[in-house]
């Protein structure tokens, strides 16, 4: 299974999706789920370690604001989109 997750930030600053996301994520790719985590760059991310079934994409804020247009060209069984707080 492939699964797409889209988040805003993952700076360790941040509190709530920010740390659970990645945790979850690195959880779901112990278990052989291949999973693609799309966020903007901070300066601090929460650190992620290596993992063959795990892959972190960075985009600009707007890159992300403009995905939405390419998510029906992406090959993946799942898109979970992580959009609270966001402006």
């Amino acid at each position: 299974m492939k699964v797409l997750h889209i988040i805003a930030s993952i700076d360790e600053s941040a509190g709530g999706p920010s740390r659970s996301v990645p945790k979850t994520c690195i959880e779901l790719a112990k278990l052989g789920v291949d999973i693609e985590i799309i966020t903007q760059a901070s300066p601090n991310p929460v650190k992620i370690p290596k993992n063959e079934n795990l892959k972190l994409v960075y985009k600009s804020i707007r890159a992300l604001n403009t995905l939405g247009s390419n998510l029906k060209k992406a090959d993946v069984d799942l898109i979970h989109i992580q959009h609270i707080w966001n402006p």
